[in-house]
């Protein structure tokens, strides 16, 4: 089901795209063909979503979907900078949802439910765009594939958005879809002709129900996201591996109960279903 948000992004991507990308223009080509919208600061932001919708829609509108569970455990799993040695994009520009009712941040003006989170990426730096399901709120430009390269001062909803989206990062880093190609503009469309998202699921057995102690973490009744009865919170590392040691590989951790107390409420491993899949 796609939101407010998405569909006036395929939209505008859909609307711009024969003008810009389809053109093979450059950046910052197109960024001067956009500045149309850019009357001031805010317009300014303005044509970097314009831009980026547009490069979305040249990729194929890709996008990606994980479940509740897994949302949840990734969102409990810490995520040092050094993971992303070796890391590569799937695509330069691409959507992240994050699962409903599952994630709130505060903003300068008020609190609102993140929905999406779309990136987009050059040699030099990463976008990150915030979007509730009515539109794009704020972005965030980093020079590291994470919207917050230093997560010690965040609140608690913008810490966990930041481990949830480095989280997704490196799985598609390590399972990279097949179908991980420039689309060319080359979008899928429904029976009536109009350009749909191409849904891209991330599903793996989810051994621990996370979701409780990051809800309570995220309104302020935790002071850590992982202090839940005897809830260890996961993490990525660099395993050792290879003859003699001398080679390491990306290795995530997953949350885990410690002791008998918590060993009741760990739930059995299950797989997100892939409802594109027929």
């Amino acid at each position: 089901m796609s939101t407010r948000a998405i569909c006036e992004a395929i939209a505008l991507g859909e609307q711009l795209w024969t003008h810009t990308h389809a053109l093979k223009h450059s950046r910052d080509t197109i960024i001067s063909e956009l500045t149309e919208y850019a009357a001031n600061e805010a317009g300014r932001r303005e044509v970097e979503w314009a831009e980026f919708s547009a490069r979305w829609f040249h990729n194929g509108l890709p996008r990606i979907v994980t479940g509740h569970k897994h949302a949840a455990s990734l969102m409990a799993t810490r995520v040092p900078l050094d993971a992303f040695d070796g890391f590569l994009m799937p695509w330069d520009a691409f959507v992240v949802d994050i699962p409903i009712g599952l994630l709130g941040v505060n903003d300068r003006v008020d609190a609102f439910e993140v929905r999406h989170v779309a990136v987009r990426s050059f040699d030099d730096e990463y976008r990150f765009f915030v979007c509730d399901e009515r539109g794009y709120r704020w972005a965030v430009i980093t020079q590291y594939p994470t919207p917050f390269a230093d997560a010690s001062e965040l609140d608690a909803g913008s810490e966990l958005l930041n481990r949830y989206i480095a989280g997704v990062l490196l799985e598609l880093d390590t399972h990279r879809p097949a179908s991980a190609t420039v689309g060319a503009g080359e979008c899928k469309r429904d029976p009536r002709g109009a350009p749909v998202t191409r849904t891209f699921v991330i599903t793996r057995p989810v051994e621990v129900d996370c979701r409780a102690a990051v809800a309570a973490y995220a309104r302020g009744e935790r002071n850590n996201p992982l202090t839940v009865q005897s809830l260890i919170r996961g993490y990525w590392r660099m395993q050792p591996c290879g003859p003699r040691s001398s080679l390491r590989e990306r290795r995530r951790i997953e949350p885990y109960w410690r002791g008998s107390f918590g060993a009741p409420l760990a739930l059995r491993p299950h797989n997100l279903p892939d409802k594109d899949r027929k």
